[in-house]
Formats: C-alpha cells, structure tokens, sequence
C-alpha cells in the first residue's frame, strides 16, 4: 500500500496479539511510543515483518468496503469494549451518552465525504427529552503545530487551519491520514462522570499513563454491547 507510514501503536498491538503465532517475539506489550516500533531492536522488527503478510487482508477489505453510507464508530481499549462516539456538536464522547444531562447529547452517525468525515445526531431510539438541533459538523483532530488536544465536531466556517479532517479506514479501523501517513493517536481521559470520557489525540509525553489511555476506533460494533 502506497500511503505512506503507519503510526499505530495499538494497532500494531492488536495485529500481534491476533494474528501472530503465540512462540514468536513480540512487541505486543511494549511501552515503546509509535515512532520508535517501525525503527528499534530487531525483536520489534521481526515482528514487523510477520505483521506485514498479516496487513493485505485488512488492505485488501479497506478498499472493497462500502464507506458511502452512514456508520457509527466504537471505541476499543482498556477497560473500553466497543463503547459509541457521541456529542453534543463540540466535544466528543465516548462511553454512556444518557448520563449526560444534556439534551443535545446524542450518539454520532458519520458519513464520509470529498470534505472529510461529517457526523449528525443518530436520533434512532434516543428518549424523549433529547432533542439535538446539531447536525453535518465535520471531525476534526490537531495537527502537528497545534497545542490542543481535543478531538472535535466543527462546522464549515470553523477555522480548521491547525487541524487534520483527512480520515480513511484500515480494514475497520479508522485512521486520520497526515502528510502520507496513517495515524491512530487517539485517547480516553476520565470525566467526573462514571462511565464517560472524553476522546482525545496524540497525548503529552508528560501525561501520566493512568489519566490518558490510548484508544483504537474502529467500525465494528461491540459483539456483546455495554460489556
């Protein structure tokens, strides 16, 4: 595949922890950061190697997938099993959309288009006292020049100058695509609300581990919701 680099580090995980052979070396539980696996010790690249044959299939599906018709993202981590995307038109969420006490809080319906990811409330089953008035607001995510670390909804006249609204799909996987590379740089932080957190990109080098969690986003929806 002609894209480019591939910064995923939870990616890489998840390919070596499903797909190679349990007696080889791996860097499945590394703590290396995602530029360091595609350069350091031959263990890391040998695994590399095996991930590489692994990596067509996912290729292959991505570009035989249909993306033109709406479709919703789950989150997948630690502790985090398929949980929704969801907003109010700003932030983006992840986890139990009803605790927020906010009407226009709903879960995400995105479609891809020539001008980026476009999400609107999915209003299938929402109870009653939610009433979004949101809707066709593009995702967007920092860029390398920008200090913030939020992952936002934005509308078309929003400057987005620092900000990436590229995305494509690896396989199932959804990625942000920067300068010819791939990128997957997401995140959970805690809310003061049990069960919801926050969705961020590419974390400080001087966040503690505990308070961001790295996160892979992908289109398939949990085989067993809310576990």
């Amino acid at each position: 595949m002609s894209r480019g680099t591939v910064l995923f580090e939870p990616f890489f995980g998840y390919i070596t922890y499903h797909f190679l052979p349990l007696n080889l070396p791996t860097s499945g539980s590394s703590t290396h950061s995602p530029t360091s696996i595609l350069s350091d010790s031959s263990t890391v690249m040998r695994a590399s190697d095996l991930i590489k044959a692994a990596l067509p299939a996912f290729v292959t599906y991505a570009a035989a997938a249909d993306n033109s018709k709406p479709f919703s993202l789950y989150a997948y981590g630690p502790d985090v099993g398929g949980l929704s995307l969801f907003s109010s038109g700003d932030q983006l969420y992840v986890g139990n959309f009803s605790r927020l006490d906010d009407t226009q809080v709903a879960p995400i319906q995105f479609m891809l288009s020539d001008d980026g990811l476009i999400g609107s409330p999915n209003k299938t089953d929402l109870p009653g006292d939610r009433h979004p008035t949101w809707s066709n607001k593009s995702l967007v995510v920092p860029g390398p020049s920008s200090a913030s670390k939020s992952v936002k909804m934005v509308n078309s006249t929003d400057d987005t100058s620092n900000y990436i609204s590229t995305f494509m799909f690896y396989g199932t996987f959804f990625m942000a695509e920067e300068s010819g590379s791939m990128l997957s740089l997401w995140y959970r932080q805690d809310t003061d609300i049990e069960g919801v957190y926050t969705v961020g990109w590419n974390a400080s080098t001087s966040a503690k581990s505990d308070e961001v969690v790295p996160l892979t986003l992908k289109k398939t929806a949990p085989s067993n919701p809310g576990h």
